[in-house]
């Protein structure tokens, strides 16, 4: 009894971290939380790795599989990108996982990614330890925003760029490509300041 007192309260501090960060998340990808806001309880204790919860915005479906027998049923009930986008109308997902899946399961995963990314959606895979903390909110990290293309066209005007590929680059797998989903191609303007030259801008392409 005395474990389970103690466990209980640390599940429900972990839950209330994940679901404010996975907020954040979304809404600084410009997707409407409030459904989050409004039914994010649903990531509740009891549920919490025993069955498959999903929560979503305007763009993107979050699927918790928190165990191994309950990511097998989301495999098995979503056997493919057309049926995710079919079940949903959306074509982005992310996937939140206790552990990394098997070598074979993440690679389906990937391709599932790829193919998603061929109708401009995506599949991602975040862990829920990767959720615990906000990169976008550390001291050091300054201001990162994804471009629309409208800004994009702007950008490569002004500084009489060619071609994306003539720009800085910022990877994929980098921890705030990720968290704002960016995809090969995105363009991020990065906010910078110091005391000597004031706000200054930086662009980088997504690769």
């Amino acid at each position: 009894t005395f474990v389970y007192r103690r466990y209980i309260p640390l599940i429900k501090m972990e839950i209330s971290i994940i679901r404010e960060n996975l907020k954040d998340m979304l809404d600084a990808r410009g997707d409407d939380v409030t459904y989050i806001e409004e039914h994010g309880d649903a990531v509740d204790p009891p549920r919490y790795y025993n069955e498959l919860i999903v929560l979503d915005t305007d763009k993107t479906v979050v699927f918790f599989a928190l165990s191994k027998e309950v990511l097998k049923d989301w495999k098995t009930q979503y056997e493919s990108h057309e049926k995710m986008i079919a079940d949903y109308k959306k074509k982005h997902f992310i996937l939140i996982l206790t552990d990394p899946p098997s070598s074979a399961l993440m690679n389906q995963l990937q391709t599932r990614d790829k193919l998603l990314q061929t109708q401009n959606g995506s599949l991602q895979i975040f862990y829920t330890k990767e959720l615990m903390y906000n990169p976008m909110k550390h001291v050091l990290v300054p201001k990162h925003e994804k471009l629309n293309e409208d800004e994009v066209k702007s950008v490569l005007s002004t500084y009489v760029i060619k071609h994306k590929s003539q720009m800085p680059i910022i990877s994929r797998n980098d921890v705030i490509a990720r968290w704002l989903g960016l995809r090969h191609g995105d363009i991020v303007k990065i906010t910078r300041y110091n005391e000597t030259s004031g706000t200054y801008y930086y662009y980088r392409c997504c690769l």
